[in-house]
């Protein structure tokens, strides 16, 4: 049986910088369909990625590149689901409410205007004195930090060293805060205590 691909490209237009890599601007990507899974390929080119055509073409040569490979995983798990009915968020638990801000943005929010929310996802870089006032300012949420791969696993370290108990506590995970590896990722998730 013939493998059924569809692409299908959309744009996302940023007012402000989304992350500490990348400036104002677009970012392309595509929702893909194969065998009736669905997935995303999002690159971000100033993240080292390459771009969207890179990635879709390795597709359609069959000869996909690990962002692919990853999108096409989905694709078959989603597609497996589908057709047997399952739902796949059946067992997962989302935060009911969750916003996303720049460090900036959140210097100047009163913290009981956002009440109605559960989790704050920040957007950070090396410079992470800001983002802890900000976890201790937000106290009463869940912080999941996003670093973007800007910082170095030393920089993890100096960053875990100068949070106390309380805010370690506050924080849900974090996100990339350094060029995927499994074997580093793991072994600096046992040195903190923090989730990746």
């Amino acid at each position: 049986m013939k493998q059924s691909i569809k692409f299908h490209r959309y744009s996302i237009n940023f007012e402000k910088a989304p992350n500490s890599q990348t400036a104002n601007g677009e970012i392309e990507g595509a929702l893909i369909k194969i065998n009736g899974g669905h997935a995303c390929i999002q690159p971000w080119k100033t993240l080292g990625d390459n771009d969207l055509e890179y990635h879709l073409e390795s597709i359609a040569s069959n000869k996909p590149t690990d962002i692919a490979k990853a999108a096409i995983k989905c694709c078959s798990i989603d597609g497996k689901a589908r057709s047997n009915k399952v739902d796949l968020f059946q067992s997962l638990t989302t935060p009911k409410y969750h916003l996303t801000f720049n460090p900036d943005d959140l210097l100047n929010i009163d913290p009981t205007s956002i009440n109605s929310f559960t989790h704050l996802k920040i957007k950070s870089n090396e410079n992470f004195v800001n983002t802890i006032e900000i976890i201790n300012k937000f106290s009463q949420f869940k912080i999941r930090l996003d670093f973007n791969e800007s910082i170095t696993p030393d920089q993890l370290m100096d960053f875990n060293e100068s949070i106390s108990s309380h805010t370690r506590n506050k924080i849900d995970f974090i996100e990339d805060p350094f060029p995927y590896d499994p074997d580093l990722w793991s072994h600096y998730q046992k040195q903190t205590g923090l989730n990746f």
